[in-house]
């Protein structure tokens, strides 16, 4: 019988993604092209309002299939689609036709160089990831944290994420990745929320939720 392991992701990800939209707004703020010179101002700044994020969607359906390795929870409305055989890419959007559908969540399983890969540590992994997303001049890498995460045998694993942003086709998208390690050794599973910057933080709340019910099959 297959034995589920479950794997508690901690809530760095609010303080990562808080984080980015932080520097979104200091952004916007600072392109800005002043009428005037302003005055120098000696009183304090006020601190920056919180963001408000809308509700997670509900998770009704969950991903099940032993080839992926593990198991996730998704919206009712959202559908996915498996690439590859063996070590695969599961991606998960929303309905065509919705600004859902252009929000994406894939998991990508990368063999460990024990296990005939190509990188030997979460770093290597991230690295690349990073490498991709930096060459082209607009790919930005905003934050980066390391990632605690628990498995149901109370082994403590580390990860890394990062906050980054891009310019496809004349628009700024934004994204959260993640990089784990499986406990076995014999793989990672990188997993990205991505959209466009103008709903990103709409259905961050739904991405996350996502992320926090995803459990690896042994």
């Amino acid at each position: 019988m297959e034995k589920v392991k479950t794997i508690i992701i901690a809530v760095l990800s609010t303080i990562i993604v808080a984080g980015l939209a932080f520097y979104l707004i200091r952004s916007q703020k600072e392109d800005a092209t002043p009428t005037q010179t302003p005055e120098p101002v000696a009183e304090e700044q006020p601190t920056p309002e919180p963001v408000q994020l809308p509700p997670a969607l509900e998770l009704t359906e969950m991903f099940s299939e032993t080839d992926a390795g593990y198991t996730m929870g998704y919206p009712k409305d959202w559908t996915y689609e498996v690439q590859g055989e063996g070590f695969r890419t599961v991606i998960f959007n929303g309905a065509s036709g919705t600004e859902a559908y252009r929000a994406t969540v894939n998991i990508q399983t990368i063999p460990s160089k024990e296990n005939g890969g190509t990188f030997a540590t979460v770093q290597e992994v991230m690295d690349d990831l990073k490498a991709q997303i930096e060459k082209d001049e607009s790919g930005k890498v905003l934050d980066e944290q390391e990632l605690a995460y628990t498995t149901e045998s109370k082994e403590q694993l580390s990860g890394i994420q990062i906050a980054a942003e891009y310019a496809l086709e004349g628009e700024v998208f934004q994204q959260w990745q993640i990089v784990v390690p499986r406990a076995d050794g014999k793989a990672f599973n990188t997993i990205a929320y991505t959209a466009p910057a103008s709903i990103f933080l709409a259905f961050q709340p739904t991405a996350q939720s996502m992320i926090q019910t995803w459990a690896m099959v042994e």
